[in-house]
């Protein structure tokens, strides 16, 4: 069974990725840090589908991924679909910041999953 860990999992398209690719027999291993609104109702709509594997963790927390990767040594992917809550408030804020368009998703999971031995399925929500 190929392991795959969706960062942003409880989100609307990282719980949909996750049913389907449950649904295809792949072992699902769900991240997210739940301050997206409706994150519960999403994770209630995949339990029944058999997704149930929530590791509660901020993609910013560099300390924090590393150690989830490390955990999950045997994932397939890594499918990195986190971002700023929405897209408007994305905007407004790499306005605001200036320069740190990439903020509001940070490196963290980039920075975690480069290894030599394994090549990574990393993409991105937000723009």
């Amino acid at each position: 069974m190929r392991k795959w860990v969706i960062t942003g999992g409880a989100g609307v398209i990282g719980c949909h990725a996750a049913a389907r690719l449950h649904a295809a027999g792949r072992r699902v291993v769900l991240v997210d840090n739940l301050s997206r609104r409706g994150a519960e109702v999403n994770l209630a709509w995949l339990r029944p589908r058999g997704v149930a594997d929530l590791v509660w963790a901020d993609i910013r927390d560099s300390h924090a991924m590393h150690g989830l990767l490390a955990r999950h040594a045997d994932a397939d992917a890594v499918l990195h679909l986190a971002a700023q809550i929405a897209v408007t408030q994305w905007k407004f804020s790499a306005v605001r910041k200036r320069g740190s368009a990439r903020a509001p998703s940070g490196p963290a999971p980039d920075e975690a999953a480069r290894r030599p031995d394994r090549s990574w399925l990393c993409g991105y929500e937000a723009p």
